[in-house]
């Protein structure tokens, strides 16, 4: 594979044994409390479900093999703007593949578009056009995964800064294409709202407006019992209300006819916020 403009270095992932042993050794070490009553997880996750899943990690998990899965992509540790950031990517196979930066969300990493990236990068192995092929550039969130120590203070519109500093200055992208779900849809609206003359079009999975936010009324307790439970009613209509406005996937730019609906592969074409988890999952 080759590397990214301007002489950045590969950085692949390697965990070393000592750091594996030592949280399998923590984990096996846990004190596990009483979980008396709680047997149908109603006060939490129950203790006999955690220690199973506890188990796993401490002795059934190959990290080896997950390792291998991530390094079969290229992976990049760069400081831009500051910032450290982590980053995958897989070179697009085609005639002009389009530079397209994917974000994920919250508690995902990077790897949550695994499944996708290959389809992406190469749409011919899918039974698609080479014409349709994107380079795609995959870092985690700044204070996710690799992207450590990071700022406390960063917010999606920060982050989209970042981004766009990676794709253009770092990297030497003139233009590029950008997806995101969850928070990550956040950090691409923000990337289609400040940056669109430098993007061909951006793709929401699960959109937010930007002045989006949760409304918390549920959490304010009442005496009566009865009045809570129709405070906590209203604020998830209000909420689903809000979302079901706010969902939905961004007009991609018309004049990049690679991301139009029409040009789309049938495997490309997948890509839609309604079947955006058929796909991941």
């Amino acid at each position: 594979m080759t590397s990214p403009s301007r002489g950045i270095e590969p950085s692949p992932i390697a965990i070393s044994d000592d750091v594996l042993e030592d949280l399998r050794s923590r984990i096996r070490a846990t004190i596990w409390p009483r979980d008396q009553g709680n047997e149908d997880g109603r006060y939490g996750v129950p203790r006999a479900l955690l220690q199973e899943l506890a188990e796993h990690w401490a002795t059934g998990y190959d990290w080896r093999a997950a390792e291998r899965a991530m390094n079969a992509y290229e992976h990049y540790r760069v400081a831009v703007s500051g910032v450290p950031v982590h980053f995958m990517r897989k070179p697009g196979t085609g005639p002009s593949p389009v530079p397209l930066i994917l974000s994920h969300g919250w508690p995902w990493t990077f790897w949550h578009w695994s499944k996708v990236i290959d389809r992406l990068a190469d749409p011919a192995a899918f039974g698609g056009d080479p014409a349709d092929a994107f380079d795609v550039i995959v870092p985690s969130l700044p204070g996710f995964g690799y992207s450590t120590p990071t700022a406390p203070d960063m917010n999606f519109w920060k982050i989209a800064d970042v981004w766009h500093d990676l794709m253009t200055n770092v990297l030497g992208h003139r233009r590029y294409a950008a997806a995101g779900c969850d928070v990550g849809a956040l950090v691409t609206g923000q990337l289609g709202h400040k940056y669109s003359d430098e993007l061909y079009g951006i793709h929401i999975g699960s959109a937010l407006k930007l002045d989006w936010r949760p409304r918390l009324g549920f959490l304010r307790r009442t005496a009566d019992p009865r009045r809570h439970a129709r405070t906590r009613a209203r604020a998830a209509h209000r909420n689903r209300t809000a979302l079901r406005r706010a969902s939905g996937c961004a007009r991609p730019r018309a004049e990049h006819p690679r991301l139009r609906p029409d040009r789309l592969s049938p495997r490309t074409a997948r890509l839609d916020p309604r079947t955006m988890g058929e796909v991941v999952r």
